[in-house]
């Protein structure tokens, strides 16, 4: 067992999260779908942490799968799964990934937000 398995195993919940690719109301292609569900996502997150609890995005699974087992219609994209449930203790883990278990550091804006054209 390895990467987000270590993460999802005991997990509470497991989310596949899907988007929609075309408008309800005329099938055109909807193209901000996977910007919409990622701030759907964002806020699942932030609520999740806002109740205590473990929510652990990933990208890192099978998409043809998922989209196999759960009958995913044509028309949505499977973008990411997420592992929700109680924050186990760092000690639970292997030691490989405890630290990934502490806050990250940020960039400084400066390194991602620009003035003008591409560089």
């Amino acid at each position: 067992m390895g990467g987000n398995e270590e993460w999802a195993t005991d997990a509470a919940v497991l989310v596949v999260i899907v988007s929609k690719t075309t408008f309800d109301h005329n099938g055109e292609p909807a193209p901000v779908h996977s910007f919409d569900t990622g701030a759907a996502w964002q806020n699942l997150a932030l609520e999740g942490a806002r109740r205590g609890l473990a929510v652990h995005g990933m990208a890192g699974f099978d998409y043809e799968r998922a989209a196999e087992v759960l009958d995913v219609p044509e028309e949505y994209e499977v973008e990411a799964m997420a592992a929700i449930g109680e924050r186990a203790p760092p000690e639970s883990l292997p030691e490989e990934l405890r630290d990934r278990e502490e806050p990250s550091d940020r960039k400084p804006l400066e390194e991602i937000v620009h003035r003008g054209g591409f560089e």
